[in-house]
């Protein structure tokens, strides 16, 4: 087990051993991040996060293996501690941080909305005002009893679950 400020270099030593070959398994800490570590394989590299309390894949070594990835995987896995503070799992996170690479939307999915994101609600409510202003009063009034945002409405119920959620889109180029 190897115990290292996690940088640059850190990542050559570890491409390195597998350019030589197989490596044995090891574990890599990192000295400034509780819990953020490099578990090497036999065949490959993976990010983890390990504590007390949790062993949780981040992500292939392949998909982070720049220095400047490390501070984003340090912040990851200080976001990650937290959920496991409040008694959660951190699994479904990494998982979105996996495929999205994007720690914010990450974070938003799981309740730490940062500003520049735009949640289910905001969204609706700002789709309901362009809907008053550009469309009729009764097709204002249908859309807004559709999308839930009537108190008391039959269908609050079923966006429920995007409460808080952030909404991501992709660009179409």
């Amino acid at each position: 087990m190897s115990n290292e400020f996690f940088d640059g270099n850190t990542i050559r030593k570890i491409n390195n051993l597998y350019s030589r070959g197989k490596p044995t398994p090891q574990l890599w800490r990192d000295n400034t991040c509780q819990g953020l570590t490099v578990n090497i394989g036999v065949k490959k590299a993976s990010w983890h996060m390990r504590t007390r309390d949790c062993n949780a894949r981040i992500a292939d070594f392949d998909d982070f293996n720049s220095a400047d990835k490390i501070p984003t995987l340090r912040d990851a896995v200080d976001f990650a501690r937290t959920i496991v503070a409040r008694g959660g799992k951190p699994e479904e996170f990494f998982t979105m941080f996996r495929e999205r690479k994007d720690l914010s939307i990450a974070m938003a999915w799981h309740g730490r909305v940062d500003p520049k994101i735009m949640t289910w609600e905001i969204a609706r409510d700002q789709y309901l005002a362009w809907c008053f202003q550009n469309r009729r009063h009764a097709t204002w009034e249908g859309y807004k009893s559709a999308l839930g945002a009537v108190n008391n409405s039959a269908l609050a119920d079923d966006f429920a679950p995007l409460g808080g959620k952030a909404i991501v889109s992709q660009d179409v180029v």
